[in-house]
Parts: C-alpha cells; sequence; structure tokens
C-alpha cells in the first residue's frame, strides 16, 4: 500500500493505492525477449502502423479491423510500440502482377539469381520509374528513410561495398535513356557510380545540390534492350568514397525508340 497526496484548491487529498502484480492475461510486456524487433524494420514502401504486440512466430500473420475483415498481412516488429503491416491493396497489386506475368510468359523462367524469381516491376508505357522503397538493399549501411518534409530515398550510402537493385520486365525493346534522381552535399560531389541493367554498365558521377534533401535529376546515358524480359537492375558506387555517395529517390528509364 502507497499513499499519494493530491493537492487542489490549497486543500491536500491522501489517496492510498495497493500495488499488485500484473495480471497474467496481458502477457509479458513487449520489452522482454518474447518481443524481439525483426531484422528487418524498414525500407518496406507504404506499410500499416499498429501497436499490436506481435511475436516473431505472429508475423506473416492476418490483420484484422474490429468487424473481423483482413486489412492487412503483418511483416515486422518494430519497436517495444510499433509493428508493421502491409495493406491488403499492395498484396493484392503483387498478385495481379504476378497472374498478368504468369500469363504472358510462354516459355519457363531460368532463374539464376534469387532475385529474378521475385517481384518484378512490370513496365507500363514508355516509363518505367524505380523508386527507393521498392529497391533490394544490400549492405549493412545503405537504408530506406522515409521523412515527413523530404522525398524517401535511400541514404547512409557510406560502404562502397553497398548496392541497390530492383528486377524489371521489359515488355517493349529498344533504346532507353536512364536518369537517376539524387541529391548531394556540395563537398562529396563529384564521386562516381555504376548503373548496370542487364549486361550493361552505364558510370556516371554525382552532383552537388543545395542539400540533402534537394534533389535533381541526372541523366547518365542510355541503353539498349534487345528483347523483352526479365532484367536486374543495381546501382553501386564506381570506387573509393570520401563521404556519402548520394541519396538516390529513384530511377528512370525512358523508351526513346
Amino acid at each position: 500500500m502507497i499513499e499519494v497526496i493530491r493537492a487542489k484548491d490549497d486543500q491536500e487529498e491522501v489517496i492510498r493505492v495497493r500495488l499488485a502484480a500484473r495480471p497474467r492475461e496481458f502477457g509479458p510486456p513487449p520489452s522482454t525477449p518474447n518481443f524481439p524487433a525483426s531484422k528487418r524494420t524498414s525500407g518496406f514502401g507504404p506499410v500499416i502502423q499498429h501497436d499490436t504486440t506481435l511475436r516473431s512466430d505472429q508475423i506473416g500473420g492476418p490483420l484484422v479491423d474490429l468487424n473481423g475483415n483482413i486489412v492487412g498481412v503483418n511483416i515486422a516488429r518494430v519497436d517495444r510500440t510499433k509493428s508493421y503491416a502491409l495493406s491488403s491493396a499492395v498484396i493484392k497489386s503483387a498478385i495481379d502482377r504476378l497472374m498478368a506475368q504468369a500469363k504472358a510468359r510462354t516459355e519457363p523462367l531460368s532463374i539464376e539469381d534469387p532475385l529474378m524469381s521475385g517481384i518484378a516491376i512490370l513496365q507500363d508505357g514508355p516509363l518505367i520509374r524505380l523508386d527507393a522503397n521498392s529497391a533490394e538493399i544490400i549492405g549493412a549501411t545503405l537504408r530506406f528513410t522515409q521523412a515527413e518534409d523530404t522525398p524517401s530515398a535511400l541514404d547512409a550510402w557510406v560502404d562502397s561495398n553497398d548496392s541497390a537493385r530492383w528486377l524489371v520486365e521489359f515488355t517493349k525493346p529498344g533504346d532507353y535513356a536512364v536518369t537517376i534522381i539524387q541529391s548531394c552535399a556540395e563537398d562529396c560531389a563529384g564521386q562516381e557510380f555504376e548503373v548496370t541493367v542487364g549486361e550493361t554498365t552505364l558510370k556516371g558521377k554525382t552532383e552537388a545540390t543545395a542539400d540533402w534533401s534537394d534533389f535533381k535529376s541526372v541523366g547518365i546515358g542510355s541503353i539498349h534492350v534487345e528483347a523483352i524480359g526479365r532484367a536486374i537492375i543495381e546501382v553501386k558506387t564506381g570506387g573509393w568514397l570520401k563521404g556519402p555517395l548520394m541519396n538516390l529517390h529513384g530511377i528512370e528509364l525512358k523508351r526513346t525508340s
């Protein structure tokens, strides 16, 4: 039993409070080892954030509303108070893309790289846009960041071994102009990077912007796509880094002929 003194209008009131153990039905607090954070907690793109306490074996299960409707699929326990889920709309869109690709393909796909078995960004029109939130991140420091006042981007690019990759399914052969949308502080500008599309590699240098939140489009050349099909697009450093390479908002490939 403890006493709490409440003061109001020059009057004091003594409140006696009995302390007790946490009821078992609430389970252990989320800070215990039974509720660890997921190994991956960012870079998912648009997600539903909720405060449901999830165990590791509950990741991949449904997220339901008060009426019992499935509104998403849980994908990560982020910290003590946050969990993430992919919305049903995002999942349905991915399924629709897979179905469209399966119907369009007449021959089985020969898979060498594990990424080739993933969900490809299907070309729909002359412009292909690869956003930072859909990249596969390789490396220890490169990460996806989405802030309220700045465009989402891949940042903390300080390790020359880090890279970002996308899987694209070209539906039209031809020539494509390649542009990156980047930001870079003046003292870090001029560093080399490479963009590989299938078997073709383009080289470029980062260009200075007003600050790390100010993005600009930088054209780095063109590629020729001989036939329709899947290709991995990868961005990586071109050598030693004197500082962060750049913040990468996305890549655009525009068919020119």
